[in-house]
């Protein structure tokens, strides 16, 4: 069986709604180490919550790469005071193949909103699992990778943001190089360009750069899962149903904020997934007047 790790990159009170993340990662997907990378701040007041989880390890977002080695005002990028932090949690997670934390060939980036509701895998044949969607592709992260790259990749139709992207830190740390001998964070936002505030996509990124320079140790997987998981569920029990339809469920903010917009007078509540103090919070939108959005089950290329 093949060894990885596994990182969830979180800040401030989202710190606080990972143990059921947690606890289901160790279940159906048996990372080796989870590490939880968050501002030091963060570790401080909410790192003791975690002391007890065996493969548990807090790890400082700075140590792996500071905000401020990035020259954010020397590029014009739409929305870039806003979405600065959007564009560096993807660079902590690309970064993290540099650390020294790492103790596995691979690592899984795991989207701390996203719960595993039954066993996964992420190797089949020796070839790592890449995760194809249908319902994710966004125009310009295909355009800006052909910017990255100086139009030397052939490029999917389909999207692979799927809430998770298992690496090989070998060809994460290859395409780092790359982009740049140097800071290529600088290098990278240096190369992007487009109207909106959404310009690039780490997963999309190193799936596309894999498949163009390591396609025999890959291979394109479909998976069932579901992204309105608030949409049918108001706790952790009733995740088990599901289970036979779905690998994992996500639960967004901002698809709850959106939400709001379709339901009825009643007041959104928040409520919680499980009965523990640490229990995962999903703040969900009730009475509404649309029915939920459902996604087809994703077809193989």
């Amino acid at each position: 069986m093949t060894k990885f790790d596994q990182i969830l990159v979180v800040a401030g009170e989202d710190l606080i709604g990972l143990k059921e993340v947690i606890l289901n990662s160790n279940k159906f997907l048996q990372p080796n180490k989870i590490f939880i990378i968050a501002p030091k701040d963060d570790i401080t007041k909410y790192g003791k919550f975690y002391q007890n989880i065996h493969n548990v390890v807090m790890v400082i977002e700075s140590d792996i790469l500071d905000i401020d080695s990035i020259a954010w005002d020397n590029f014009n990028l739409p929305e870039i005071s806003k979405r600065k932090f959007w564009y560096y949690q993807q660079f902590l997670k690309m970064s993290f193949s540099y650390s020294t934390h790492l103790e596995s060939d691979h690592y899984l980036i795991w989207d701390a909103d996203t719960l595993p509701i039954r066993e996964m895998l992420f190797f089949e044949n020796n070839n790592t699992l890449l995760t194809v969607s249908e319902n994710e592709y966004h125009q310009e992260y295909f355009d800006n990778i052909h910017k990255i790259f100086d139009n030397e990749m052939k490029l999917y139709s389909k999207s692979f943001i799927s809430q998770h992207l298992m690496v090989t830190k070998e060809h994460m740390l290859d395409m780092l190089q790359q982009i740049s001998s140097d800071n290529y964070c600088d290098i990278l936002l240096s190369k992007l360009s487009g109207k909106t505030g959404s310009l690039f996509s780490e997963y999309e990124t190193y799936a596309n750069y894999v498949l163009n320079n390591y396609a025999s140790m890959y291979t394109i997987k479909s998976r069932p899962w579901y992204r309105k998981g608030g949409y049918l569920v108001d706790n952790i029990k009733g995740l088990n149903k599901y289970s036979s339809r779905y690998e994992y469920m996500a639960f967004e903010k901002h698809d709850f904020q959106k939400s709001k917009l379709h339901s009825t007078a009643k007041p959104r509540k928040e409520r919680r997934l499980g009965n523990g103090k640490l229990a995962l919070k999903i703040k969900m939108c009730v009475g509404f007047a649309t029915p939920p959005y459902k996604f087809k089950k994703m077809k193989i290329f």
